[in-house]
């Protein structure tokens, strides 16, 4: 609250010195839904006097990285640094993008764009479990964990599981198996979320180019369909028949 009341929210990539399409793509794929944002930073924590988030934030960097020899064990999941913790704020009359946050694929997705374990805490006390509201909430879909869902479609009518915004609520998944989507809200109550992500920073750093060279194959097939379009579009044309017999 003391972020949101002082105006500490900006708009989630404000000062990151991205470049215009890293910036557009970002937005798109895992800020959709967070327009604003704080991040927790060493000087926001300092300048501020955030100690008890700042602890609960490195708390959520120490679990995370405490799972990483694990997952690299079993899934051969591995990454190369942990992002800061953003402090994401659900309110008003919204619904919230279903989504994956690495939706990665050969044929039907995208590059990868490296982020490999997504983390979230929730922070409000004033939830109340009688009142049947969860908005602010997550809902997760569970496709088969061993790969990525084959489409959105397979996603969403997938067995789908709701987290309440309780205070305290720790959810961990990895980024590009579990399609989620914050429960929509309604009024002006504030439902508070910290999420870390941890990522491949190769892969991060790759992304941008990646997806530049898919949108220009895409392009490239595109124009190929149309040009193949025209080719049959002539072959049928009763104008060339009749000039041929002319």
């Amino acid at each position: 609250e003391q972020l949101w009341q002082s105006g500490s929210f900006a708009p989630t990539m404000q000062d990151m010195e991205a470049q215009e399409l890293e910036e557009e793509l970002w937005k798109r794929l895992l800020y959709q839904d967070e327009q604003t944002a704080a991040w927790i930073t060493e000087s926001t924590v300092s300048s501020m006097g955030l100690t008890s988030l700042a602890t609960i934030a490195e708390s959520l960097r120490n679990f995370a990285e405490g799972l990483q020899k694990e997952l690299q064990r079993s899934l051969n999941l591995r990454w190369t640094s942990v992002w800061d913790s953003m402090l994401a704020c659900y309110t008003g009359d919204r619904t919230y993008a279903f989504h994956l946050d690495n939706p990665r694929g050969e044929q039907h997705g995208l590059p990868d764009n490296g982020i490999r374990l997504t983390t979230c805490y929730f922070i409000n006390p004033h939830w109340d479990p009688t009142s049947g509201y969860d908005g602010g909430g997550l809902d997760l879909y569970l496709t088969d964990p061993s790969k990525p869902p084959s489409s959105a479609d397979v996603a969403r009518r997938s067995t789908r599981v709701r987290i309440a915004p309780h205070a305290d609520t720790l959810v961990t998944f990895l980024s590009d198996r579990l399609a989620h989507q914050v429960v929509a809200t309604e009024g002006s109550e504030r439902w508070f979320c910290l999420w870390i992500w941890c990522v491949d920073d190769e892969a991060v750093v790759g992304f941008p180019e990646k997806m530049l060279s898919r949108l220009d194959t895409l392009g490239e097939e595109e124009s190929d369909e149309q040009s193949s379009d025209d080719d049959i579009d002539d072959d049928i044309d009763p104008s060339h028949e009749l000039s041929e017999c002319d």
